[in-house]
């Protein structure tokens, strides 16, 4: 298994020098099709984590941990230091009256791209599972 980990704080701007981190493990490790998943789902749970989870807050961190395993899976887990939310209250962005709500596509774009996902520590972490396909 190889191993990635990063905390960063909740900032915009932090964003990009993880996402090249990220990408630079990726290339590393995996192949494009799986490669390209991962860095989407990341993408979009880290930008959850610091807008929604940590409400911008820059004294809190959002923690990344990918987890490469010899089978082609990987183990992909992001945890923020908020108030946690229950995902079922999140309204499906596909029907009419959610179209041009304010949240959503990210969970529904990260549940379209992983095999598995779940939420742990009262919807704290995002941890999500792909396999290669």
């Amino acid at each position: 298994m190889t191993v990635f980990e990063r905390t960063t704080p909740s900032a915009m701007r932090e964003l990009d020098a993880l996402t090249a981190a990220v990408q630079a493990f990726i290339e590393a490790t995996l192949d494009d099709d799986l490669g390209f998943r991962v860095a989407l789902v990341i993408s979009e749970a880290v930008t959850n984590a610091i807008e929604h989870g940590n409400r911008l807050d820059e004294s809190r961190s959002v923690h990344v941990r990918i987890e490469a395993h010899g089978d082609g899976s990987v183990r992909v887990s992001v945890a923020d230091e908020g108030e946690g939310f229950d995902p079922a209250a999140v309204p499906d962005p596909l029907r009419a009256s959610a179209l041009l709500a304010e949240g959503g596509r990210g969970l529904f774009l990260m549940r379209e791209l992983a095999d598995d996902l779940a939420y742990e520590d009262d919807g704290r972490r995002v941890v999500l599972t792909l396999r290669a396909r």
